[in-house]
C-alpha cells in the first residue's frame, strides 16, 4: 500500500545555532553524520526538548548532494540535528525507522529525491516535496523480514570487503616478492 512520508512520520526541522567545542548536547553537522566522533556541541540551555533526538528518529539530508537518511540510535547521550537535517519521527504502528530508513536510502527513491532538488548553489529538498513522497507500506512483519535481509545483505557486504582487502595485501607481497627475486 502506498502512503505519503507525512502519514506515517511526522517531519521537522533541524535546529540552527552556532556549535561549541563543548558542552552536553551533541550537535550532529553533515561532517559527523554517522554519528561517530561528534566535534560540535551545544549547551542544554539553549536547546528546546522539542529539538532532542529520540531513539528512532532519523535524520535525512536534506541540504547538499547526497540525501541520504540514517536512523539515529541516542547511544552517546543527549543530541540535535543542524538545520542541514530534516528530522523524521516515525509513526511506529505504521512504520519501522529501519525500514523507512532503507527505503529513503534506496536507489530508486534516491532518483526519484534527485529529481525534487532545488536548482540553487547548494542543492536541496524541500520539506513539502519530502512530505509528499510516496511510500510503499507492507505489513510490520514484512518490514520486519526486509529489515533482516538487507542487514544480512550489509553483512556479507562488509565481510567482502574485507575478504578483498586481504587478497590486494596477499597478492601484492607475492609481487614484492617475486620482483626480488
Amino acid at each position: 500500500m502506498l502512503n505519503s512520508l507525512k502519514s506515517v512520520a511526522d517531519i521537522q526541522f533541524g535546529f540552527y545555532d552556532k556549535p561549541k567545542p563543548e558542552g552536553e548536547v551533541r550537535y550532529i553537522q553533515s561532517i559527523n553524520f554517522s554519528f561517530e566522533h561528534p566535534s560540535a556541541f551545544l549547551s542544554k540551555d539553549t536547546v528546546s526538548p522539542n529539538h532532542l533526538l529520540k531513539d528512532n528518529d532519523i535524520l535525512f539530508a536534506a541540504k547538499g548532494v547526497r540525501n541520504t537518511a540514517l536512523k539515529f540510535t541516542g547511544s552517546f547521550g543527549p543530541a540535535v540535528a543542524s538545520s542541514i537535517f530534516f528530522v523524521i519521527k516515525p509513526d511506529i504502528h505504521k512504520v519501522l525507522s529501519d525500514y523507512l530508513v532503507l527505503y529513503l536510502n534506496d536507489l530508486k527513491t534516491q532518483k526519484l529525491l534527485r529529481s525534487l532538488t532545488g536548482t540553487t548553489t547548494v542543492p536541496h529538498i524541500n520539506k513539502k516535496d519530502l512530505a509528499e513522497i510516496e511510500i510503499l507500506l507492507p505489513p510490520l512483519d514484512q518490514q520486519k523480514k526486509i529489515v533482516k535481509l538487507m542487514l544480512q545483505w550489509e553483512e556479507e557486504k562488509k565481510i567482502t570487503e574485507q575478504l578483498m582487502e586481504k587478497k590486494h595485501l596477499f597478492y601484492s607481497s607475492l609481487f614484492n616478492q617475486l620482483i626480488q627475486k
